[in-house]
């Protein structure tokens, strides 16, 4: 049995229930976030609540309420006995019951944090493509939304096949993110990530890694990437608060460079300063 935070107290988490009229469940109305958590400490914890705000106001949703949110995460995590090693958080904030033509208040949201214990993702991952596409004009494009079927189900068709991740295209056949995850390719020598315009998640790794970029003078270019050419791809990437930097060994069958300089560079990089969060 473990314990989680929602409604402003510890529960078990086996005493949580909603009423029929709950918008979250109802409309899938709502945002969360995950998180990493070393001993104790969370990482890039302000990143994450900022993109959840804003994801909120996207949805026309309330802002966050002023809580002590690093106070929270400590006591879900000691709570479930999670204070050593490595952790997974996952901050989801829905709207309560109502109807979607009512005007939103506050108090009928509610808040739930949670954790479990997770474990280093090591390796490289095979990923595979698909015909299914991300909506990058949809009203919640860009929103860790609540509404995550479409990613899942792509998610556990590429597991079924034996693939680790899937990489998927938008509607305008351009490259956009992986179905949990956001992706950096190399080509030509050249480092590339979609833009937000894409459709993308605006992930908090990926801003990280965009950051480290600059700090040691490796070019960039964020841009559009057509799908349809993700063959001529020789090394990528995908970025994640759980992955961190996962090389890819293959996209389909076709074998990629896996651990190659960029990767290796900005996977230690990445590494050191969650090193120094957590010091």
């Amino acid at each position: 049995m473990s314990k989680v935070w929602c409604d402003g107290m510890m529960r078990e988490s086996s005493e949580i229930g909603y009423d029929a009229f709950d918008l979250g469940l109802s409309t899938g109305l709502g945002a969360f976030e995950t998180m990493r958590a070393d001993d104790g400490l969370v990482f890039a914890l302000d990143a994450h609540l900022a993109r959840l705000t804003q994801g909120l106001e996207t949805l026309g949703m309330p802002a966050l309420e002023t809580l002590d949110y690093a106070e929270i995460c400590e006591m879900v995590l000691r709570e479930n006995e999670l204070l050593e090693g490595m952790a997974r958080l996952r901050l989801t904030l829905h709207a309560g019951p109502g109807s979607a033509t009512q005007p939103f208040s506050p108090e009928r949201n509610h808040l739930l944090v949670s954790a479990s214990r997770m474990h280093p993702i090591t390796g490289d991952a095979r990923v595979s493509t698909t015909a299914a596409a991300r909506n990058h004009l949809s009203a919640f494009s860009g929103v860790k939304c609540i509404s995550y079927a479409d990613s899942i189900i792509v998610y556990n068709q590429a597991k079924k096949a034996g693939y680790d991740e899937v990489l998927m295209p938008n509607t305008a056949g351009e490259l956009c993110e992986g179905a949990t995850s956001n992706v950096f390719i190399i080509r030509d020598g050249v480092l590339i990530t979609p833009p937000l315009s894409s459709g993308c998640l605006p992930g908090v790794t990926r801003a990280i890694l965009i950051e480290l970029c600059e700090e040691l003078s490796i070019p960039l270019q964020v841009e559009s990437f057509p799908y349809s050419e993700l063959e001529t791809v020789t090394e990528a990437f995908l970025t994640s608060s759980l992955r961190n930097v996962q090389a890819i060994s293959h996209i389909d069958q076709r074998a990629l460079a896996g651990d190659g300089d960029l990767t290796t560079r900005l996977k230690g990089a990445l590494e050191e300063r969650i090193r120094q969060n957590i010091g």
